[in-house]
């Protein structure tokens, strides 16, 4: 079961979005700032297709769901940030993602794996070439 739910939250003079994912473990909460990291990340790492976008958030929630990774966070943005494991860590090119720089497909693709959508099984990925397994979006899954 998915529900999905928006929040309004006033910071000082600003207000901010919140969407809260409840699943069937527990419930992610992300703000709209949030939400735009999670795809600027999903889009650095795979931005040529949905299919392909969605196969790098995927990782990120499976991994949030397997108690394998769970010293690295419990949810998907923590995955992404966890140290040397996505491009946040790695490198600064996602930055330039930020603010919606990114293609509609992405933004759908990280919706709905955040709703339960998921199109492998894999924990892990790398560039296209550089390990055996199953290729979605120029990367390869494992």
């Amino acid at each position: 079961i998915v529900q999905i739910q928006s929040m309004v939250t006033s910071r000082g003079s600003s207000t901010d979005r919140t969407s809260a994912v409840s699943y069937g473990k527990g419930t992610w909460s992300y703000s709209a700032s949030d939400m735009d990291l999670l795809c600027a990340i999903t889009a650095q790492e795979c931005s040529s297709s949905y299919a392909g976008a969605l196969a790098v958030i995927t990782t990120a929630c499976n991994r949030a769901e397997s108690s394998k990774w769970s010293s690295k966070g419990t949810d998907p943005l923590s995955q992404y940030k966890a140290k040397g494991q996505f491009c946040y860590s790695i490198d600064n090119y996602w930055k330039k993602r930020l603010n919606g720089n990114y293609s509609s497909v992405v933004k759908q693709a990280v919706t709905d794996a955040l709703n339960g959508k998921r199109n492998h099984n894999y924990l892990s990925f790398r560039s296209a070439g550089s390990h055996s397994g199953e290729v979605i979006g120029g990367n390869v899954y494992f």
